[in-house]
């Protein structure tokens, strides 16, 4: 996690643009169990065991963006909501160490959407592929997968990629 935001979840860290302290929520075992994925069968799984999707807007006939944690450990975390010094991915972390941070979009149980866009940890290009290692790894179908980002971006001065576009850049 980025140094200044240690404390957030106490209240140390102010934000200049809302002129407010932070008091970011850091969630419990509990909570922390409900927002766990799993990769079983080539899907992206609930804790319930179902075909995990992201929110579905109706006016725009597609899946939201939610936010997306791998742990140190490997756990896969999402948060469907943001909420500007309350939830961030550090509520997914407990502001620990992880190895990847940004956005997905999940629809039926296939990752069709990915970004690195975490201000929190602000992961590089290494981050991003062992992200997509761990992945490919669980043999998951991303061939609908869009991928963007500040990485993709740096590397190829493009917005997005398709999953088959990244694999060139490895």
């Amino acid at each position: 996690m980025q140094p200044q935001y240690i404390g957030e979840n106490q209240g140390l860290y102010y934000d200049k643009t809302t002129h407010r302290y932070w008091n970011v929520h850091y969630f419990n075992d509990a909570d922390l169990n409900r927002l766990t994925l799993k990769i079983k069968n080539s899907f992206v799984l609930d804790y319930k065991n179902e075909k995990y999707s992201t929110d579905f807007d109706p006016e725009t006939g597609s899946y939201k963006e939610a936010l997306v944690v791998l742990t140190a450990d490997k756990k896969l975390l999402v948060l469907p909501y943001e909420a500007r010094g309350v939830y961030h991915h550090s509520s997914l972390s407990r502001g620990k160490a992880i190895l990847f941070a940004g956005t997905i979009t999940i629809a039926n149980g296939q990752i069709v959407g990915l970004s690195d866009l975490s201000g929190h940890y602000k992961p590089n290009a290494e981050s991003l592929k062992n992200f997509m290692t761990f992945l490919v790894s669980h043999k998951l179908n991303l061939k609908n997968l869009v991928i963007s980002g500040v990485n993709v971006y740096q590397q190829t001065q493009q917005h997005s990629l398709s999953f088959a576009e990244y694999l060139k850049l490895l």
